[in-house]
């Protein structure tokens, strides 16, 4: 932490006057500086795709086993460079299926973590605005599996509007069980490949649009990599 940030941090005790001379947890301004620093290091690595990076989670993703050591052998390589300390405990090598960022990756595919499956299953119907923001929160997220999710969504715009009062009429009950309904069929999508034929499928409407896009996998046919709606 600079000098002229530190005093910012500043805790009164009766034991004296203490301050943080690293950043610590819980600031507002933490995860940005941490991304950021974190970005830097290995700014070389994300740029030839060998990692993605969410603030401490790393994924190293390779078509094989020997790609996978030697990627891991440059990140290792980096992180010594900028003297990084690694939990040991934590990572996980070589794995063919792996769970990340509430989603399950293996074969090239990805779909819901179980718990997040779980948690939008148990999801009872709405009884306030706020648990309907709750909901949307939880299911906007995984938007990019729903197709016309937009569409759905818009059910409950009126309610999100200031000073509403809250009301559950079946226009809105429909989009909430449909939303559950999808999102309980297990839906996957597959990564993008380069250099692999791509289809995007679009639609138009008064009220919305939305758009697929597919990518042919080994089995000649097309499946979707993302789905969009607004």
């Amino acid at each position: 932490m600079e000098e002229d940030s530190k005093n910012f941090t500043t805790i009164v005790t009766h034991d004296g006057q203490y301050e943080f001379n690293k950043v610590p947890f819980g600031l507002c301004n933490s995860l940005g500086i941490f991304q950021r620093f974190i970005n830097h290091v290995f700014r070389d690595l994300l740029k030839e795709g060998i990692v993605i990076i969410y603030m401490d989670d790393i994924i190293i993703p390779s078509i094989d086993e020997l790609g996978g050591i030697k990627r891991l052998s440059r990140v290792l390589q980096t992180a010594s460079e900028y003297g990084l300390e690694l939990n040991v405990k934590k990572y996980n090598f070589l794995k063919s299926k792996i769970e990340f960022l509430g989603y399950i990756i293996e074969n090239g595919k990805m779909r819901l973590s179980l718990d997040k499956a779980t948690a939008v299953q148990n999801f009872r119907e709405p009884k306030s605005i706020k648990q309907v923001q709750s909901f949307l929160g939880l299911t906007v997220y995984f938007r990019k599996f729903i197709q016309n999710y937009a569409i759905i969504a818009k059910a409950w715009s009126n309610l999100l509007r200031d000073n509403t009062e809250f009301y559950f009429v079946p226009e809105q009950k429909s989009a909430f069980q449909t939303l559950k309904q999808k999102l309980s069929e297990n839906p996957v999508l597959h990564i993008f490949k380069q250099g692999v034929k791509l289809e995007l499928h679009t639609d138009a409407r008064k009220f919305g649009y939305g758009a697929i896009l597919f990518q042919q996998s080994d089995d000649i046919k097309f499946h979707p990599i993302h789905i969009m709606s607004k």
